[in-house]
């Protein structure tokens, strides 16, 4: 109701917040009468990224340390480490929390947007950024929402296909039934033939 004070812990990138006892989640963004909830601090220093996407679903996001991202179960720097981002790559993260950390896509975990110093870790790549085009038309798609899905799509396909090559590379020094096995899941994820190839001398190169 007006005047209620409400307790959020995580929101979606187009404005949906999480309420903490679990009853639900509301919309924070314009209404009819203007802003649906008004915060009680600052959410631009709370958010990775307080700008409202116009669009739901995912966000990409690029790794700008230099020394890559640190991703975890929970959004804690104690918490359990899943894997490390390297510099250059990119995430896709589903909502984020009111201490700038993201929730990475299909269950990936945490991962901080900036470092207790305040050194920027990670860094939203809008749409327009990508420059994506219509197949054959060489114009822009016409609708953000086509922007975003084609962009979480083609960031799905090449962590894919990071993701199977590091499988193949671990792989190529493990016996044959293991990496035979990789190189199935890396060949079907479209894993270039020059970094297959490279894996197949690295097994020569040791005998196996």
């Amino acid at each position: 109701m007006p005047g209620q004070t409400l307790m959020g812990i995580e929101e979606t990138f187009d404005g949906w917040v999480r309420l903490a006892d679990d009853a639900g989640w509301v919309f924070r963004g314009d209404c009819a009468d203007g802003p649906a909830l008004l915060p009680l601090g600052d959410l631009r220093a709370a958010l990775a990224e307080p700008e409202l996407s116009p669009a739901p679903g995912l966000q990409m996001f690029e790794v700008v340390g230099e020394e890559g991202v640190p991703v975890l179960r929970e959004a804690a720097e104690d918490a359990l480490a899943l894997g490390r981002r390297s510099f250059g790559e990119f995430v896709l993260a589903e909502a984020q929390s009111y201490h700038g950390w993201l929730r990475l896509a299909d269950g990936g975990g945490w991962a901080p947007c900036s470092t207790p110093q305040g050194a920027r870790l990670l860094l939203r790549v809008r749409p327009d950024e990508l420059q994506l085009a219509v197949p054959g038309t060489g114009s822009a798609w016409p609708d953000a929402a086509e922007d975003a899905a084609a962009a979480a799509a083609a960031a799905r396909e090449a962590a894919s296909r990071r993701e199977a090559l590091r499988q193949l590379e671990e792989a190529a020094v493990a016996n044959s039934a293991v990496f035979f096995a990789a190189l199935a899941t890396a060949r079907d994820h479209g894993v270039e033939k020059r970094d297959i190839a490279r894996c197949h001398a690295l097994r020569s190169s040791m005998g196996l």
